[in-house]
């Protein structure tokens, strides 16, 4: 058997149908192909309308899915046929009934058919189909489970050989091997004449479902030059990863993620201008697709899921000259989180994942990789785009201020997501643009300095400067963005992550940030524990909002900040002693929010504080009748005991 291998990009396999259509032959045809790939669009949308021109055949798809015996298979043929020809039926039920309608109503048929027995084996409904019909079976995979492939091929023979059609398979030959336990398909080589492996032009489909919306805006953004960069599998940077370059070729994931990118277009396209010089917009635009093409891709893959995003919310991208770009692989976890150890090695691998992720999607085309929780839930789980915090999110990731973006983060961006693609003519330029600008402080988070540092430090006989002058530049830069900088716990968590990632030889500058922190955290905390604790005996309700999340998926404002293990006992105490219903339930509001659904380590020194309430409470008249005293009883001791005990325990 000859295996045809067609190179042409822009239809692939039209010349060997046409070929085999018009030769005598004695086999039937296999296209074969990537699952997902097009096979299936490429002959309804484009083949079949170029064999109608011709004349000399009449194509028709015949799906095998859901076919439970082969018995059933001539009446799909039929159907397909009749509804080629405009002879609808709503269902196979009525098939027996319309094929003796359609027989009587061609007076010559009856002459040559027995109609009887016609309608009493589905084989002789084979005599009413004209010989010019191509029959082209599809979804072949999907009826594997209940017929076997070789029977299949059994009757593709007895089409071809003794009833004289044209036949074409199209199925993805490795994957109906592989069901098939392995085994040779033992009919092959004498049903099958010739196999063409349909490779798509995945480039030219992609314009061809992007003109479908009919919208010029978006059909010109599609066709943006970076756009096409994002999913052509021909791109040579996608030489290191092999499996994103096969899923690039599956035309069902590629318009599933322009379907969903489309409402996201048409949000941007309605509210702003959209326009060549916008710049700012196609900037936003251009990351919303790459977040969802790779979502899309990762979730069909079964990789990602709306519960499980695998640790790219928490993904930063970390400063790093050795980039390695040929370490492509699946990062899997399974087993149930049963231990410590196994959610420990889950945390491992999802951190891998989201690494390799993020690596493959966006720095390798110089992308900024920014994680989208309102896109990712709206791809994995249907949920309806919050654009308001999906445009906060993006303003804020690529540092848009003001309606522009801060030169400083976007030269350090660059750095990022390609410094290898400066020139030597100008690779010094930007050096010193970006040491003026750390100097300046014009960076916009601690982060962003530790990272320019690596780049600073790794170039610095670029610089024509010393180790001694660089570091005392760069402390320089920080100690002005310290002064101007609002630090807290979840700033000094975010440094603790990055400065993780950060090589031996660099760890100066997460060192010299977080003694800045630790000192400025201690002087601002000293100033908000007054503050704090005044608002706790004039506004209670206003105390305890500063300590509630501000959104569903934000922790409280001083969640792990033992804020409260220094005020004074003798004035909570007398405090408890004076308190109103609302005064009782806020209290009762925050114990639970703070000690019982949300308790960490950090906060167990406010034990001291919690014990003051307590007695503080026990002072109290039990004896007065009063709405305080009911609900003192009845809802806050029973809640401050359960933390109590829960604190006590950390």
């Amino acid at each position: 058997m000859e295996v045809v291998v067609s190179n042409k990009m822009e239809h692939p396999v039209r010349d060997g149908v046409f070929n085999y259509l018009e030769m005598k032959t004695s086999g039937a045809l296999l296209v074969t192909g990537d699952w997902g790939c097009g096979k299936t669009y490429f002959f309804k949308n484009s083949l079949f309308e170029e064999i109608k021109k011709d004349n000399s055949f009449i194509p028709v798809m015949v799906s095998l899915f859901g076919l439970k015996e082969l018995r059933e298979l001539p009446e799909r043929v039929l159907y397909a046929y009749l509804d080629k020809m405009g002879k609808k039926i709503t269902r196979f039920g009525k098939l027996t009934k319309m094929a003796k309608n359609f027989i009587e109503a061609i007076p010559f048929v009856k002459d040559y058919v027995d109609i009887g027995k016609l309608l009493g084996s589905g084989d002789g409904l084979y005599r009413i189909i004209p010989k010019n019909v191509l029959i082209c079976f599809d979804d072949i995979e999907r009826a594997i489970e209940t017929i076997d492939f070789n029977e299949m091929l059994g009757v593709v023979n007895e089409l071809v050989e003794n009833k004289g059609y044209k036949v074409i398979v199209i199925a993805n030959e490795s994957f109906i091997t592989k069901e098939n336990g392995g085994k040779h398909l033992v009919f092959k080589e004498k049903v099958i004449e010739k196999t063409l492996v349909y490779i798509p032009n995945v480039v030219s489909l992609f314009k061809e479902i992007a003109s479908s919306y009919e919208n010029p805006d978006f059909v010109d953004f599609m066709s943006d030059i970076d756009i096409i960069q994002s999913i052509n599998p021909a791109e040579e940077l996608l030489a290191d990863f092999p499996s994103l370059r096969k899923c690039l070729s599956n035309i069902r994931t590629i318009k599933f993620a322009i379907g969903h990118f489309y409402p996201v277009f048409l949000f941007y396209n309605t509210n702003a201008n959209l326009h060549k010089d916008d710049l700012i917009v196609r900037k936003k635009l251009k990351n919303c697709w790459i977040f969802i093409l790779a979502v899309s891709i990762e979730y069909k893959l079964n990789n990602l899921s709306f519960e499980d995003n695998r640790g790219l919310d928490t993904y930063q991208n970390i400063a790093n000259i050795d980039l390695d770009f040929g370490d492509e692989k699946e990062v899997v976890f399974s087993g149930l989180e049963e231990s410590e150890e196994d959610k420990q090695e889950k945390s491992k691998k999802d951190k891998q994942y989201a690494n390799l992720f993020f690596k493959k999607f966006f720095i390798r085309i110089s992308e900024e990789p920014i994680f989208h929780k309102a896109l990712y839930d709206f791809v994995t789980a249907g949920i309806e785009v919050d654009y308001m915090a999906l445009e906060e999110n993006m303003n804020q990731k690529i540092n848009i201020k003001k309606g522009t973006i801060n030169p400083a983060q976007e030269l350090l961006n660059l750095f990022m997501n390609g410094y290898w693609k400066f020139r030597n003519s100008e690779i010094n330029e930007k050096l010193n643009a970006l040491l003026e600008y750390v100097k300046d402080a014009q960076l916009d988070s601690y982060v962003s300095y530790m990272n320019a540092t690596v780049y600073l430090s790794a170039f610095k006989d670029l610089l024509y400067i010393t180790d001694a002058a660089l570091i005392h530049e760069i402390k320089s830069g920080i100690n002005k963005f310290t002064d101007k900088a609002k630090v807290d716990y979840f700033v000094r968590t975010h440094i603790e992550m990055a400065g993780s990632q950060l090589s031996a030889d660099r760890k100066w500058v997460y060192d010299y940030i977080m003694e800045l922190i630790d000192s400025k955290m201690q002087i601002e905390s000293e100033k908000e524990e007054e503050i704090i604790e005044e608002k706790f005996h004039k506004d209670l309700e206003g105390f305890v909002k500063d300590f509630l999340p501000t959104g569903l998926d934000s922790n409280p404002k001083y969640f792990n900040v033992p804020l409260l293990k220094n005020f004074n006992q003798e004035k909570v105490e007398t405090k408890m002693q004076h308190l109103e219903p609302n005064d009782v339930m806020c209290l009762r509001t925050f114990i639970e929010g703070r000690y019982v659904k949300m308790p960490s380590g950090e906060i167990k020194e406010e034990v001291v504080f919690l014990r003051a309430i307590k007695d503080g409470l026990d002072k109290i008249d039990s004896t007065e009748k009063s709405m305080t005293n009911i609900i003192v009883k009845t809802l806050l001791n029973p809640m401050l005991d359960k933390a109590l005990r829960i604190v006590e325990s950390l």
